[in-house]
């Protein structure tokens, strides 16, 4: 007889007999809760069946791919290889590819394994089905030679397979070849969810109502007739909820007395909210998915399924495709081939992140029109799988082509080639975007920032220049208070910080992707960037300061309360200027700190589109990376009007000179 008939002889293809459940055979054992837990009554618990089936389907539904690698960092699907329909499509004439998955990942799940003969084609060796076995019939042996052997119960006796034979997908354990069984670690925790479940049943079943007594008044005892005629016609007339609320005849003066709620039977609502937590920890499993929805919030959601799938899913994936490897391909097939499963799909965000993440994809090349049409569902088009690359990036053994010093830059750049200077204006026309597309997020939160500072400003007003004992002197050393206070706060602590950082990640990456350096934030960076928004914290906490003084000086006769408030109102204005001031000034700074630590040695004023003159005198000006484009004491005159100058109150190494300016520095 041969193997594959006796495997399908003894696991009956056909219907179970009803008395048997077949797969799930279970061994029970009571819990503390006094409620019995098997592999079979464990399913009834509804959190234990929810994080299984999460589980199960979600690594099942993934497409499991087999590769071929056709060079160290490329691979194509082998859809050429035997075996690649069987994992990807149908493992047997009996199953789908999801079916089985589901299967084995459940076995494994459950019991902690999930086993699978591999039946192998006489005299070919290769494989030919893979058929799941009962968890619960296998054992894992050692043979007298000191082999592992897989030790199977069929129903006409015991059969040794040979660890080649028998694909595992074992789930977490202690020894490396056996998984925990989970229903055995967990069975405290189902049982008192079971408990619970148990517990709500019955109450609702008596109408939510608490026990009652019914009370006969004496003297003597009912009869035996009045007593059986008002048991049967009770527990018929008010026992379950749809005989809620129906009249109740009592015989020979009964009356009815109701027994309280003890407190501790109305927690059980609680208990079962806190047991489907504790299943999801049994499990690593996001409690949104099993539909407790308390943590779950419209700024989190997405980040909670992100955790999902690398915390909860990616684990069982990898246990999957190390199986695979071990024992479906061969030791000298296991260099060429892999099996991965396709995470893609889950790990979708929503429509605009998934947009931005393909434009960088193309703008950078390694995502064609046609990759990104195929991640969509959409069909080719022509010319669709050509790859775009920036035209400013040149070989990093190029790099010693840059000059690293020497003899001065010219004034102008004028020596430059026509496609350098192209280059070098894409390089800085992508840093421009960058920050215009981080102003409005600048803006919004100085906005909140501007509001709070002007509230505690008018609070602190109210205290000193209000009523008869106002003193602007009291208001004045407060408001310096204030400020300094202001300036001592840790920056990182500032809700601007973050917006700072990740706008100097940007920028850094363009900057030293233009002068083919390495990306990343480095500590100089870092310490760079703390110094800047330092400076920019006093330099607001100054411009504040200045403010209130000018107005308390302004008028003697006037109420100062009344002038700093429309002053303040004033203030509305200045986060659309600061954040458009900020975005564009952080862009250059951190650009020209990139090129600094990469050697360059000059940059150039760079101008985009409509420009003031002074801004177009000073395009194509070239200084040294750590020269200026204009000293404190400084006087810049209008090329276009002598009577019109502009005078610098500090240095300007980076633009912008005024505001509204858009200007940026390129590496020259």
């Amino acid at each position: 007889m041969a193997l594959r008939d006796l495997f399908k002889r003894s696991t009956g293809w056909s219907p179970p007999p009803a008395d048997d459940d077949y797969w799930y055979r279970p061994v029970g054992a009571v819990a503390a809760a006094g409620v019995e837990v098997d592999a079979y009554t464990a399913v009834k618990y509804s959190a234990f069946f929810a994080c299984e089936r999460v589980i199960c389907e979600d690594v099942a539904s993934l497409p499991l791919v087999v590769y071929e690698r056709t060079g160290p960092k490329s691979k194509r699907r082998a859809t050429g290889d035997h075996r690649y329909g069987l994992l990807h499509d149908q493992p047997n004439p009996y199953m789908t590819s999801m079916g089985w998955r589901e299967a084995m990942t459940r076995h494994a799940v459950r019991w902690g394994n999930g086993y699978s003969w591999i039946e192998f084609e006489g005299g070919t060796g290769r494989i030919a089905a893979f058929w799941p076995l009962r968890p619960d019939r296998m054992e894992i042996v050692r043979t007298p030679s000191g082999r592992i052997a897989y030790e199977y119960q069929f129903d006409a006796g015991k059969r040794q397979y040979l660890p080649e034979e028998i694909l595992h997908v074992a789930g977490p354990g202690f020894d490396g070849l056996r998984g925990y069984s989970i229903i055995s670690l967990a069975r405290d925790s189902i049982s008192l969810g079971l408990a619970a479940e148990q517990f709500g049943a019955k109450l609702f079943a008596n109408n939510a109502r608490p026990g009652m007594v019914l009370e006969h008044p004496g003297p003597g005892a009912m009869s035996d007739t009045a007593y059986e005629r008002l048991k049967a016609s009770w527990a018929e007339r008010h026992q379950g909820v749809e005989n809620a609320h129906k009249v109740a005849i009592l015989e020979e003066g009964t009356k009815v007395h109701e027994v309280g709620f003890p407190g501790e039977d109305i927690e059980f609502l609680r208990t079962r909210e806190h047991q489907v937590r504790e299943m999801c920890r049994w499990f690593r499993m996001q409690p949104h998915k099993v539909g407790d929805l308390k943590d779950a919030t419209f700024s989190n959601i997405e980040q909670q399924a992100i955790e999902h799938v690398t915390e909860t899913i990616r684990p069982w994936c990898v246990r999957w495709e190390q199986a695979i490897a071990l024992k479906v391909f061969g030791p000298n097939e296991r260099t060429r081939l892999l099996a991965e499963h396709n995470m893609e799909g889950l790990l979708r965000g929503d429509i605009k992140s998934r947009y931005d993440a393909y434009a960088v994809g193309k703008q950078w090349g390694f995502l064609s029109t046609n990759d990104i049409r195929e991640r969509e569902n959409m069909d080719p088009v022509e010319g669709g799988d050509e790859y775009l690359v920036p035209l400013n990036m040149v070989p990093a053994t190029s790099v010693g082509a840059v000059p690293q010093g020497g003899e001065p830059a010219p004034k102008r750049d004028s020596a430059s080639g026509p496609e350098e200077r192209a280059a070098a204006h894409r390089g800085a026309e992508s840093r421009r975007r960058l920050a215009e597309v981080h102003r409005p997020l600048f803006e919004t939160v100085m906005k909140r920032q501007i509001v709070k500072e002007r509230n505690d400003i008018l609070k602190g007003a109210g205290k000193h220049l209000a009523g008869a004992k106002r003193s602007l002197d009291t208001f004045i050393d407060w408001a310096r208070k204030y400020y300094f206070t202001l300036r001592e706060n840790d920056v990182t602590g500032n809700e601007l910080w973050g917006l700072y950082t990740v706008l100097a990640e940007s920028i850094q990456r363009e900057a030293a992707l233009e002068v083919a350096g390495a990306v990343g934030m480095t500590d100089e960076l870092g310490g760079f960037l703390r110094d800047y928004v330092r400076q920019y914290v006093d330099r607001h906490a100054g411009m504040s300061m200045a403010d209130i003084m000018a107005v308390m000086g302004k008028d003697p006769d006037l109420d100062p309360l009344y002038l700093l408030e429309k002053d303040l109102d004033a203030w509305d204005a200045r986060p659309e200027q600061d954040a458009r001031w900020e975005a564009h000034r952080l862009a250059n700074a951190v650009a020209r700190e990139t090129w600094k630590s990469e050697g360059i040695t000059h940059i150039r004023w760079q101008t985009f589109g409509d420009n003031c003159p002074y801004c177009t005198y000073l395009n194509g000006r070239v200084v040294g990376i750590e020269g200026a484009f204009a000293y404190k004491g400084d006087h810049l005159q209008d090329p276009d009007n002598p009577d019109n100058w502009m005078s610098f109150s500090t240095d300007f190494h980076h633009p912008p000179i005024h505001g509204g300016c858009d200007c940026s520095v390129v590496a020259a």
